[in-house]
């Protein structure tokens, strides 16, 4: 097993809150860094289970702020999580 962690010997994150343009939803970016290999991502933070009360005013502060760190809001991925009971 100890040859399954190691390229995780070293690893970094770092990880930034880019836009919060309303109470309930919130973007950060992480760009990390392992021995064997360089990786970046980002997430959106909210207090809602779906991105269907978003504000349309939100997605374009998104849209706007992932354009300049070279990454596409119509590339994402959405998630839902109605199913969580919380």
């Amino acid at each position: 097993m100890a040859y399954l962690t190691r390229p995780l010997i070293g690893q970094s994150e770092d990880w930034r809150l880019v836009s919060w343009p309303h109470p309930d939803y919130a973007l950060m970016l992480w760009c990390g860094r392992l021995p064997v290999l360089d990786y970046a991502g980002g997430i959106l933070i909210s207090r809602k289970k779906t991105d269907k009360e978003m504000p349309e005013s939100v997605t374009q502060e998104f849209k706007s702020v992932l354009a300049q760190h070279g990454m596409d809001w119509e590339k994402t991925c959405p998630s839902n999580n109605d199913h969580c009971p919380f």
